[in-house]
């Protein structure tokens, strides 16, 4: 405890004010200080830990030097004397053999003692010490409370964006859409010249479209400039213009090639930017205030097959196989939106048949793509093709883009319907946002009404007999059966003495082949020669037959007829009272949109006396040139 009489030189008077006392509660204990003093922390510290005497000592000194401060007559003389604190002190307040503090440690005790000083000190230079350390604090508040709005949080926004966010980001994740509804992620179209845009670019537009060409296509004076394509434009707008006004603000967008010429260099732009991107994230060094990033939704769109009326449009497909090579290779983290070339014509097709999404399965299917797809589709043509849609969307896991067209108007309605058929947080409409306002608000007024009586035939609850994965394409409603056979898991006749009606629809995918069929079996039994029971038989001609066979050894009956017409598709309505009657109807309609039914025929065999050995279901094809496409099979 010697080590408390040092003090410093040339401070006699603050050490006649500072004497030295015995400590109220530790009477082995002698404090520097006065008992009266508001700096005296010594006695207390004495007193709550008797046996610590080094954090006793070192906590005097603290005290020792605010106490000098206090003294009017020496606070000048040991402000004078700060920068020797450490020699001021006592050093060998402990046993003789404690080491000696080095440079760094003696820093560290300036530093508490001067912060000591600020904090717990009193009189004209401790006051000006806590102004100093104010004023500090304040502006280190104020820097963080900067830096913090404009990273948007404590680390850099270089080295946490984009690690999260890449160019084949959810929209719906990038834009914080909550409520996971698709339709209320904004598009804008259009953009007429660089004003417009910048404008634009400062709403709360989330995706931009764009459609590209090269300057001058077609004609004697192309050039390989990528332009933006507006028939509207006062002005023409170069791509790359257009695409770094986009990125720099941080707008998600989507590009719309319109020739494959277009596509390579227009890409080549993208992997610029996205070089930039690497090499800040490596040196994780902002190099300028405007440095961009390649952290948005992207989406490279092109119509890469044949569709509705597509001998009527002035525009052709591009090469699918170039196009998905190009996107995959420059741009692998983006994600591809492929779709068709269509034209609304009256009086013809309005539907995506079951050939023509089976043409762009096929597509995605044999490139074997890891981007994320998206399909393209017109409004128009949606209504008719729920069933195909619904299935290619499950078969490739992709999502839709659906265009509102002005001029062919898609009633509210039949959005409506589109709605409750997709899952919301896949089905993207671009365009007419007043139209998708108008929808939200029906949606909300006419809640969704079920049938209770009827339910559907989904892949869960059928057996698959076959030797090949691709002889069966089962989505979760809709089938196409190549070759093979399906049967129900469970018996559909638990009640002997109910009726039950089963509806489907199906659609031959081969025109020429006129002699492929499909078989229904009610009450089916599998052995080794096939399928037995009472089969209903429709074929691609128009053949319809209607046999009860193999039920028992005895009886045996038959009936058919054939369907004038042409088209390749079938509604097909099979009624039976159990044990009684069987009722098979069938209409081919004018065209596949089922708008004009063409020819109605039902045949009829009275099943009393039948031994009936099971109430399962069968599907069966047995030709296996091309596949029959099954719509859901509604059962009530």
């Amino acid at each position: 405890m010697q080590g408390l009489s040092s003090r410093p030189p040339g401070s006699q008077a603050s050490l006649d004010q500072c004497g030295v006392h015995q400590c109220p509660g530790n009477q082995d204990f002698r404090c520097p200080l006065p008992l009266n003093s508001k700096c005296a922390r010594c006695c207390r510290l004495a007193v709550l830990a008797k046996t610590d005497e080094e954090t006793i000592v070192h906590s005097c000194n603290l005290s020792w030097a605010t106490c000098m401060v206090n003294s009017s007559r020496a606070s000048r003389g040991i402000m004078s004397y700060s920068g020797r604190y450490s020699s001021s002190f006592p050093r060998n307040h402990h046993s003789q053999n404690q080491p000696q503090k080095d440079g760094f440690q003696q820093d560290l005790e300036k530093m508490a003692q001067l912060a000591c000083l600020g904090f717990l000190g009193a009189g004209p230079q401790a006051r000006r010490m806590k102004k100093f350390l104010f004023v500090q604090w304040t502006i280190l508040i104020i820097v963080l409370f900067i830096w913090w709005k404009h990273n948007g949080g404590l680390l850099p926004h270089y080295s946490t964006f984009s690690k999260s966010v890449t160019p084949n980001t959810d929209m719906l994740e990038y834009f914080k859409i909550k409520e996971g509804d698709a339709s209320l992620i904004s598009w804008e179209q259009g953009i007429r010249s660089k004003e417009e845009l910048q404008k634009r670019l400062l709403s709360d537009v989330m995706m931009f479209e764009v459609s590209v060409s090269l300057r001058g296509y077609g004609t004697a004076k192309q050039e390989m400039l990528p332009i933006v394509l507006n028939a509207l434009a006062s002005e023409e707008l170069p791509f790359r213009d257009w695409l770094m006004m986009v990125i720099e603000a941080k707008k998600g967008f989507k590009i719309n090639f319109g020739c494959i010429e277009a596509v390579d260099i227009s890409l080549q732009y993208l992997v610029e930017f996205q070089d930039q991107v690497s090499v800040a994230s490596v040196l994780r060094v902002r190099f300028r205030f405007d440095f961009i990033q390649l952290a948005v939704p992207i989406h490279l769109s092109a119509a890469v097959l044949n569709g509705p009326n597509a001998e009527f449009s002035t525009s052709k497909p591009l090469d699918a196989s170039r196009f998905i090579h190009l996107c995959s290779s420059l741009m692998p983290r983006a994600t591809l939106s492929l779709g068709w070339t269509s034209k609304m014509v009256n009086g013809k097709t309005s539907r995506y048949s079951w050939t023509t999404v089976m043409q762009m399965f096929d597509l995605i299917h044999d490139a074997q793509l890891s981007l994320p797809i998206s399909l393209n589709l017109e409004s128009e043509f949606v209504s008719g093709s729920i069933q195909q849609l619904k299935w290619l969307m499950q078969m490739t896991n992709t999502t839709l883009h659906i265009y509102l067209n002005s001029k062919n108007l898609t009633p509210a309605v039949d959005i409506l319907a589109m709605r409750k058929q997709f899952p919301k947080n896949r089905l993207y409409y671009i365009g007419l946002s007043d139209v998708l306002s108008k929808v939200r608000s029906l949606e909300n007024e006419q809640p969704e009404k079920f049938r209770d009586n009827t339910f559907i035939l989904k892949a869960d609850l059928w057996q698959v007999h076959s030797m090949d994965n691709m002889e069966m394409l089962m989505a979760s409603e809709s089938f196409l059966i190549k070759h093979g056979i399906l049967e129900s898991v469970d018996d559909l006749y638990p009640n002997e003495h109910k009726s039950r009606l089963i509806q489907t629809t199906v659609e031959f995918t081969n025109p020429e082949n006129v002699g492929e069929g499909l078989n229904i079996y009610l009450h089916g039994l599998l052995g080794i020669s096939g399928v037995q029971g009472i089969r209903c038989s429709i074929r691609r001609d128009g053949l319809m037959l209607l046999t009860v066979d193999g039920v028992n050894d005895h009886r045996s009956e038959s009936v058919h007829t054939q369907l004038s017409g042409t088209a390749s598709c079938f509604r097909i309505s099979i009624f039976e009272v159990y044990n009684r009657l069987v009722k098979f109807k069938v209409q081919r309609p004018l065209d596949c949109s089922f708008a004009v039914i063409e020819q109605e025929q039902v045949l009829s065999i009275p099943i009393a006396g039948f031994e009936l050995k099971s109430g399962r279901l069968f599907l069966s094809k047995a030709d296996d040139s091309q596949y029959v496409a099954i719509d859901r099979i509604e059962i009530s």
